[in-house]
Parts: C-alpha cells; structure tokens; sequence
C-alpha cells in the first residue's frame, strides 16, 4: 500500500531520532501523474532519435499499430483481424484517416466499444465472423481478453526494440549532467503564471507585514505563517502511467545532484519559491531560495515493460454502473485494486500535479479522487495541469490563453468517471477550476519535466 510517510516537525520530536528530519517545520505532499506526453517528449529530442531502435517511431498508439501491422523488422502482420481489437484499432486508423487518432485514449475507447457498447446480436455477429465456436457473453469476454492478451506482450516487444540500451545510457548521463530532476523539483513554481502564482495557498505570500516588521519579527512570522519556508520537506510521490522507466531514469536522484543532509548539514537541496521573483524583485537570494528536505518515490500503476501481463490495458467506468461481473476485468482501477494501494494518498496530498495526461476519461478514476479533494471546503489541496499546446491544430490556434487553459480546466472536470456526458458545469465544478492552474507550453522548456538547465 501506498501511503506518504509523515514525519515530526522540530518542535514535536524528543531527542535525537534518525528517522526524523532534525529541522524540519512543515511536510508537504505532493502527487504527481506523468503520462505518454513525456515519453514522447523525450523521444522526440535531437540527441536521442538517432538512438531509437526504430527509426523515427515513438511510444504513440498509431506507431505501435504501424509495427503491429507489418512495419517492423520482419516485415510482416503480427496480428490479424481475428484479433478484435486490432481489427478495431485498423478501422479506425485506415478507415477515419481525418480524425484525430493518435493516443492511447483511442485505444481504450476501443476496449469500451467492444465491451461495453455491444448488444446481444453485435456480439454473435462478432463471434460468427470470426468462427468462434460459442455466442455467449462469457465467451466473447475470454476472446477479447485473450486478445487484449495478445496486444500487451507485442507492446512490450515493440518497446524493447524502441528503447535499446544505448539510449537509456545516453539519457541516464544527460540527466545527470544537466541536473533534470533537481531542476524539476526545486523550480517548478517557475513554471506559473505571476496571477496564478500569487493566488495559489501552495506558494509563499510576500505580505505587507514582511515590508514593514524588522528582520526577527519577519523571521519568526514567516516561519510560523508561511505555507512553505526553509527547513521543509517537500515528499513526491510519482505515479509514471507509462509502461517505459524513460521517466525514472530523468528523475533518479544521483549524488551529482543530491545528497542527505546530516545533523551538522541538515537539508537536502535548495527548494526555489520564488523562481521568476513575481513576490518582489528586491528580495534577496536567501530569502527565495530554502534550504529544505526531499524525498521521492516513482509507482507504476498500470505496469512494466518488462513484465507484460502486468500491463493494465483496459478502460475506466464507475464501477456501480457495471452489472455483468465478466466486464469488471476490463477496469483498470478495479484489476489494479487502485482503492486499496492508492486511495489514502489523496487525503494526505497538499498538490497534485499533471504533466502529459490526455485528461480523458480513460483514467478517470484519478481525475476523480483529485476532484473529490479539490472539493471539499476550505480545501489545502490544489492542482498544476501542464498542457501542451499544439498551435497546428486550428482551434486550439484561434484560442486566447485564457480559453485554452480554461479548455483544459473543463476536460478535467469532464475526465472524471462519475462526470454525467454532455452536462453543463456546475457551480461546484466551476469553484474547482479556481482551484486548477494550467501551465501550457510550446516547447519542453519547462522547469518541470523539461529539457533545459536552469540553474
């Protein structure tokens, strides 16, 4: 079970203990979910593509079908449309070439058509086309999860020859070099917005008090107010939706860039509040720059690469609505008992953070759980969506910034498993998005999960 660990602040501990963090003031909690946009990010970078092991693909749905459907080493079909899903999967690649099918959501969708959406005579016309000797549900169930089977162990081979030794090395030593995950870790507030940085409660407020107390008032009301201050810990939990360990290797701490503190050193690194200096540009280094704790744990919800039946292709529903037990294999938060690993880490999350998710409602069971904590009252806990914005698509380059990231804010809301289709937002929901900042990007340059050194 995954749960944060808590740890006493200075004042509550008695004595020496080396399980506590000698100075710490505060804990804070921080979830993240990273998913195939990452992946492909990294792919894409110039020093890495001539190491791929397939030339010019990447970790996208439709490369992945290119390879399943001949474009590969042997030069020949791994699969057939006696498998249904492939045979899914090629009607809506061959056959909708305008529509936009070129994520994982696509395929999950297919996985809810084939087994959610088909009606009795759908199904015997399915398993008559194909010769299957029986008609019934049960039966046609085994077929698809069979083939669903199928699938995950070519999607496993296809990332072992994607992703060749070679690269993991050259990314392993870039991310050293240029520091990636301290970088991630410490300047992400870098990555807001100066209206969105000064309305969140995570960041530090610079008030009217501080420009008027001197230094010790300042200090001591500071270390007693400040939502975030030197000497905390700042706990990442990390939930990588991709099957490759691309992510780990980025965010690996290294003693090039990290090391424990010691009772006579006691931090971990340098936490950046105030990258951009949006409080107030007089202020001195020390004072936007905190000696603080760190810990880090990466989870991989939904499988490995190199253990493909731990691969969960699936879908996700509100479990109540599904009267046929049969179809409950296909969920993807009941298979991975996502309740019981998972479910206490929202309650103890002061902010989630969302980088390369498709906000779909294929992983609505998060979006869900998030959303319950974004509203409650009085709520602590807040939500970072970072967004890429592809100007080549004409809607999204007729937006204003304000509309893209209010279009972000809305496919969240809409993500969630319990969201009714085709409703209007409430006024629940809209308090929510006052609670969502939406950092879009262009280019991976980001302080989070970007390619750039900043310090």
């Amino acid at each position: 079970m995954a749960e944060f660990t808590k740890f006493r602040p200075k004042n509550e501990q008695a004595g020496t203990d080396p399980d506590e963090y000698v100075e710490l003031r505060r804990q804070h909690n921080i979830m993240c979910l990273i998913g195939n946009g990452f992946d492909r990010a990294i792919l894409r970078r110039e020093e890495f593509r001539n190491l791929i092991g397939l030339s010019g693909r990447s970790t996208s749905y439709r490369d992945f079908y290119y390879f399943i459907s001949g474009n590969n080493k042997y030069n020949v079909p791994l699969l057939n449309e006696q498998n249904l899903i492939y045979a899914k999967m090629k009607d809506d690649i061959e056959n909708h070439p305008d529509d936009e099918i070129d994520t994982w959501s696509n395929f999950e969708q297919t996985v809810t058509d084939l087994v959610f959406n088909m009606d009795d005579d759908h199904i015997k016309a399915f398993l008559t086309r194909f010769q299957h000797p029986e008609s019934d549900l049960p039966s046609y169930i085994s077929k698809i999860e069979e083939d669903l089977d199928k699938i995950g162990n070519l999607f496993s081979n296809y990332l072992n020859e994607l992703l060749p030794v070679d690269i993991l090395v050259e990314i392993n030593r870039e991310a050293r070099d240029h520091k990636w995950a301290i970088n991630s870790l410490s300047y992400f507030l870098g990555d807001l917005s100066e209206e969105d940085y000064r309305k969140m409660h995570f960041t530090y407020r610079y008030t009217e008090f501080d420009q008027n107390a001197d230094y010790d008032t300042k200090q001591e009301y500071r270390e007693q107010y400040n939502n975030t201050f030197r000497f905390d810990l700042f706990n990442y939990m990390i939930f990588n939706f991709n099957y490759t360990s691309l992510l780990d290797n980025y965010l690996y701490l290294d003693k090039n860039q990290y090391l424990p503190g010691t009772d006579s050193k006691p931090r971990d690194f340098e936490f950046h509040i105030d990258p951009n200096q949006f409080i107030d540009d007089k202020l001195s280094k020390s004072n936007v720059t905190w000696p603080s704790y760190l810990l880090t744990e990466v989870i991989h919800p939904h499988g490995i690469k190199d253990i493909p039946r731990s691969f969960l292709f699936g879908t996700e529903m509100d479990t109540d609505a599904i009267d046929i037990k049969e179809q409950l294999r296909f969920i993807k938060s009941y298979r991975g008992l996502n309740e019981k690993k998972y479910g206490r880490c929202f309650d103890e999350t002061e902010l989630f953070i969302i980088f390369g998710m498709s906000l779909e409602r294929c992983d609505g069971w998060w979006y869900e759980k998030i959303y319950e904590q974004l509203s409650k009252d009085n709520p602590t806990a807040e939500l970072i969506i970072y967004c890429y914005r592809n100007n080549n698509d004409d809607t999204i380059r007729a937006m204003s910034d304000a509309e893209f990231k209010n279009n972000v804010k809305e496919r969240f809301i809409k993500g969630r498993t319990s969201y009714l289709e085709n409703s209007d937002i409430d006024a629940e929901e809209r308090t929510v998005m006052e609670r969502i900042f939406v950092v879009s990007f262009t280019e991976n340059n980001t302080y989070f999960l970007g390619f750039d050194q900043h310090n």
